[in-house]
């Protein structure tokens, strides 16, 4: 079944400015909207209620999200672990509002890992992060079979991924061709990795199927 990123709530959210290393504001918080979307109507996660929750979770700023997810910058995969047995031991049949809003933190954080040019470096990165958050709106997406996940083999894969075409495209920012070269062929590809990314980890939670062991204190 196809689906189109949404941008209906996520327009009403004030986002700030794009910074190195992970999707600009508008991309992200789409690609958390849209696995919010997937879950409620593929797995009949009762998520669409708290939309606005899991939306302001996935806006906190960079110092909010170190804090509520430590190791984020420094061992991000660590922090995703921690934060999926953190709210694996919270959630007890019931999204409440606060559940929702740190849903999407780690929405934030797991879309992050899971953006392409992680190797392209600041100039160019935030150069396809800009271009990537106008082009948002008309990335039509194939969702894939929910996975369980089990962090490190995982977004290693995923990472991979990610990355593959990150040397063509900043070679295609070089010569003047920017986005509308690889950039824009593999854009629906990287946007689908992304919303898979978020609503596996969120499954993988609420399913209870895969125990996480890494758990930090509650915070």
């Amino acid at each position: 079944m196809r689906t189109h990123v949404r941008l209906a709530a996520v327009l009403a959210v004030v986002v700030p400015a794009a910074t190195a290393g992970a999707w600009g504001p508008r991309a992200r918080l789409a690609i958390v909207d849209t696995a919010t979307h997937i879950l409620a109507r593929e797995e009949r996660i009762p998520l669409n209620n708290l939309e606005r929750s899991i939306l302001d979770g996935a806006s906190v700023p960079a110092g909010a999200l170190t804090t509520l997810c430590p190791h984020a910058e420094t061992d991000p995969i660590r922090a995703i672990e921690a934060e999926m047995g953190l709210l694996q031991r919270m959630y007890r049949g019931r999204v409440d509002p606060y559940l929702a809003f740190r849903l999407g933190v780690l929405g934030k954080l797991v879309a992050q890992v899971s953006a392409p040019m992680a190797t392209a470096g600041a100039t160019y990165g935030n150069l396809y992060y800009a271009d990537a958050d106008t082009q948002i709106t008309g990335v039509s997406l194939q969702p894939s079979a929910r996975r369980e996940v089990e962090p490190l083999g995982y977004f290693r894969g995923v990472q991979q991924a990610a990355t593959a075409n990150d040397e063509a495209i900043v070679r295609d920012y070089k010569r003047g061709v920017g986005f509308d070269g690889v950039a824009k062929g593999a854009f629906a590809a990287h946007a689908n990795r992304s919303v898979d990314a978020v609503a596996d980890v969120w499954h993988t939670i609420l399913t209870q199927r895969v125990k996480l062991t890494n758990v930090p204190d509650a915070r």
